[in-house]
């Protein structure tokens, strides 16, 4: 390029690039240096068309700045994080859920405008989730974990649309996937012998969850300022989730109270969980999960959880005769077809309903006029 004569001074901005006879703007962005070409040779015109790209990107960030301040048209990604910082540190263990519900949607959106995001755009992440593989389980993602992360970007816009934000949330209206449903239900004498292969300790953890139907977390932190053995005989809850609620007050049947009596007199001063360790903490889920593994591993029990328990606590309730209305009411679905997934009846429950029809006997004169 030659030797630069003395007193030389560089166009603000400028940069001549070897092999090319154009001008080029040169920014730094993000820490790496871009060059784009002002597509003439001429350094005035060039000069006049940097400060015309310098001033429209002043434009740009300013009107950014502003609108963050307003409240319009942030990223998604921005929203995201007021949500985590703000809102799922309340929600106990489900805001810890929040992180994992939110790393997908975060890939897909990123840094796209909240208030450009369309029923379409929506409809477009529930169909690149469906194709993607889980390289854990090297298998495509279920439908119940799409169906999480939807619910969570429902819960996203719903927050957007109060912090001004978006004005409406595309996710309302769009159907989710089918969920496989459970068909894994305990048997009597399988509940019956992993409790028996098991130290009272921890037998008693799990009849709770039974006698209760609610889910395994409420039982693992349940609290004795919860429990009243006396007056109401009941166990009080806290909904900490809109979505996931329990009646205020659970009846405490006989067998339970049995349980909880013996334990209260068997408390260690100042101890305030019903079900604790040897180091005098709470059960934590992967405690429980552990010792339910291996009662099930000595009695040749396989493919079966702790949730699976309060699966079968609402079948039992079906069983007794209690509508789903109030199976549900007990476990704190606000959906009847929810608790329909949790109930598992087989064949044996309908030869009751079915041989009932039968002493009407419709049809028996003519059959017997036939015959």
């Amino acid at each position: 390029m030659g030797r630069r004569k003395i007193g030389y001074k560089a166009p603000e901005g400028l940069i001549r690039i070897p092999k090319s006879s154009c001008w080029y703007i040169k920014r730094t962005v993000l820490g790496k240096e871009v060059f784009k070409s002002t597509g003439t040779s001429d350094l005035i015109e060039a000069q006049e068309i940097y400060h015309i790209v310098m001033t429209e990107l002043l434009k740009e960030s300013k009107a950014h700045y502003a609108n963050r301040i307003l409240g319009r048209s942030v990223p998604f990604s921005f929203v995201v994080e007021r949500y985590l910082s703000e809102i799922s540190p309340s929600k106990s263990k489900a805001g810890r859920n929040d992180k994992n519900s939110s790393k997908h949607l975060l890939k897909y959106f990123d840094e796209s405008k909240i208030d450009g995001i369309t029923k379409q755009d929506v409809y477009g992440y529930l169909d690149w989730r469906k194709s993607t593989i889980n390289e854990r389980l090297k298998r495509a993602v279920s439908g119940s974990t799409i169906n999480r992360e939807k619910s969570f970007l429902s819960e996203i816009f719903r927050k957007a649309i109060r912090w001004g934000y978006v004005n409406e949330n595309p996710v309302i209206g769009i159907e989710g996937f089918s969920e496989n449903k459970r068909k894994r239900c305990i048997t009597d004498e399988e509940f019956e012998a992993i409790l028996d292969s098991m130290e009272d300790n921890l037998s008693d953890i799990f009849l709770a969850m039974y006698h209760t139907g609610v889910r395994p977390g409420r039982i693992y932190n349940l609290q004795w300022q919860q429990i009243d053995l006396e007056g109401g005989r009941c166990i009080a809850f806290d909904n900490t989730s809109d979505n996931k609620k329990v009646p205020e007050e659970l009846h405490i049947n006989s067998v339970l109270l049995e349980i909880l009596s013996r334990r209260k007199k068997e408390r260690r001063t100042l101890i305030p969980y019903v079900f604790y360790k040897p180091t005098l903490k709470p059960y934590s889920e992967f405690d429980a999960l552990k010792a339910w593994k291996r009662a099930c591993q000595k009695v040749n029990v396989q493919e079966c959880t702790p949730r699976d328990i309060r699966h079968k606590s609402l079948t039992d309730m079906g069983k007794n005769g209690y509508d789903l209305s109030r199976v549900g009411h007990v476990a704190g679905h606000s959906d009847p077809r929810t608790t329909k997934r949790y109930t598992h009846f087989s064949i044996n429950e309908t030869v009751g309903p079915l041989e009932s029809l039968a002493a009407k006997k419709f049809g028996e004169r003519k059959r017997r006029n036939e015959g």
